[in-house]
This record gives C-alpha cells, structure tokens and sequence, in this order.
C-alpha cells in the first residue's frame, strides 16, 4: 500500500492521531479484501505503528536533515517522506521492525493526544 503524507494525513494527525489512524487502517484493511479477495496479512497494531513511525519521521526529518552528511541518503529521504509503503512481510523488508514494535501500541499511545473522536 501506498500512503501519501498529503494535506489529508497531516489534518488526520492533527485532529486524530489514535481514533482517526486506526479507522484508518480498518479501512486500508477492507479496501485490500475488497481489490484483492483476501485479509491483509499485516496486524491491525502493527500497521498503525508503521504509519505513525513514518509519519513522525517524515514530520521532523527535516528539521535535521542538515545533519545527514550524504547527498545520496537526503536524496532517498526525501522521497521517501512525500509517500511511503506499508506491505506484507513477503515484500516490505522492515515488517519485522513494525510487528516487533507491536506490543508497544499503549506506550505510543500515551504521547499523543486526539482532539477529535474518530469512531
């Protein structure tokens, strides 16, 4: 799945950092079951980490990309905070970092802070 860091993401964290990213995925979710006849293999917690973990990155990275001293890795950087990929195991090569990550939902949880209830 592809993911922009759009305006929309951005009024999304804004307004609804937990309620509004975990409808959210619910939606990710069925919109794979309905294109692709089959459940995401990728937990609920752990896609919600991978979306918060890159949206976090992207929102302060450039603050201090100053500080990265390869052109070519600012390069990869920048592309990567316009849209990022969330995939099943099979092909995203860090799925392990986010589904190890997983049980840390509550603790994420307590650093933010909806404004608005996304039910």
């Amino acid at each position: 799945m592809h993911i922009l860091h759009d305006a929309s993401l951005t009024s999304l964290f804004n307004e609804s950092p937990i309620s509004g990213v975990k409808k959210l995925v619910n939606e990710l979710k069925e919109a794979f079951y309905t294109a692709h006849g089959r459940e995401l293999a990728i937990h609920h917690d752990s896609l919600v980490l991978e979306i918060w973990g890159h949206y976090y990155f992207e929102k302060y990275y450039k603050y201090f990309r100053w500080m990265i001293p390869s052109e070519r890795l600012k390069k990869r950087f920048d592309m990567a905070t316009q849209e990022f990929d969330c995939g099943e195991k099979q092909v995203d090569n860090n799925r392990w970092i986010w589904d190890l990550l997983r049980p840390t939902l509550p603790l994420a949880q307590i650093f933010l802070k909806d404004q608005i209830q996304i039910i």
